[in-house]
């Protein structure tokens, strides 16, 4: 295809989930790796990468970082914003939340690479130091009993499995159900639970290897980074993140995290770029996008003609109609 749309003159941009930290290859897989990816990469009109993470996997390849337009993964952002207070309330009594503990939320299958067992060792180690804190496991999988088993006696009530959790919307409550959200992947290329997470309006504490997180997680402003497979570490910023001087003002710093990646990662603007600066569209801003990674999105914000503000535009015209009516 990449070839096809080179010798025809057609523009082609490749969308990847890629992520640096995801780059293992050795040996011969390695060296065949060196030759063909820079090949694939001059057939290119530019990149379609989820995250910096994924713009710096391919970095070592020769690629200097545009033309390139960020397209990631994305939540149903709306989902969240509908969700009322009685629906969060009723998913809480179904999945026997207690009312007395605050609960960090996990929202994974249960398997290996999504590492629950770490999460189980943090909290233990933390458990005696936040007694009113507990766990929702979100997600099924082949080790949901053996993490059931590995949780201490004198903690199960303190620790939810939920076991897989069917629809959208109620996944969502759980979300609005918990303060923290930790995930502790040993790789994860994307994971939209992160931005759907700021979005719910949780803290977040999530392993320096997931893509999202080098985009919807700042240091101290709305969570932490742990150091992957570091059970320890991760013990350490739970138990920063849930102390009570911590906790509500890093919730509260989600809200702006995450307005942050839509006004520059949204995938509408993305193709849309990509189309303007190929001379497919007209640039909505009045100036033909270079591919520039941190300029282009600034432009779009700066006029208003983004997706994020036309979305936010409408929302206030919905509202003043509603109103008016």
């Amino acid at each position: 295809t990449i070839r096809w749309c080179r010798s025809a003159g057609v523009p082609c941009f490749m969308f990847n989930d890629s992520n640096k930290y995801g780059d293992r290859a050795t040996g011969p897989a390695k060296a065949i790796k060196k030759v063909y990816v820079p090949f694939v990469l001059k057939s290119l009109t530019g990149l379609m990468p989820c995250g910096r993470n994924g713009v710096d996997y391919f970095r070592p390849y020769g690629f200097q970082g545009g033309p390139a337009f960020y397209m990631p993964h994305e939540p149903a952002y709306g989902l969240l914003s509908e969700l009322t207070d009685e629906f969060v309330a009723q998913k809480r009594v179904e999945h026997r939340l207690r009312d007395d503990l605050r609960y960090i939320n996990y929202c994974a299958r249960m398997v290996n690479v999504k590492r629950p067992d770490v999460l189980v060792y943090a909290f233990t180690k933390i458990a005696d130091d936040r007694p009113g804190w507990g766990v929702c496991f979100v997600g099924g999988g082949e080790l949901l009993d053996a993490m059931r088993e590995r949780v201490p006696v004198h903690l199960r009530d303190r620790v939810v499995f939920t076991g897989f959790v069917d629809g959208s919307k109620n996944v969502s409550a759980l979300y609005k159900a918990c303060e923290i959200h930790c995930l502790p992947s040993t790789y994860e290329p994307w994971a939209a639970v992160i931005p759907e997470a700021a979005a719910a309006g949780l803290a977040i504490v999530s392993s320096h290897v997931v893509g999202a997180a080098a985009e919807c997680v700042r240091d101290d402003v709305n969570g932490y980074l742990f150091e992957s497979g570091n059970a320890d570490d991760l013990a350490q910023k739970l138990l920063r993140a849930t102390d009570d001087s911590n906790v509500m003002r890093l919730k509260a710093g989600s809200a702006q995290v995450i307005r942050d990646w839509r006004t520059r990662g949204d995938p509408v603007d993305a193709v849309r770029r990509a189309c303007e600066m190929t001379g497919v569209l007209e640039p909505r801003s009045g100036r033909k996008p270079t591919g520039d990674l941190d300029r282009d999105w600034k432009i779009d914000a700066e006029k208003g003609v983004n997706a994020l503000s036309l979305l936010e535009r409408a929302d206030d015209d919905a509202r003043v109609g509603t109103s008016t009516t």
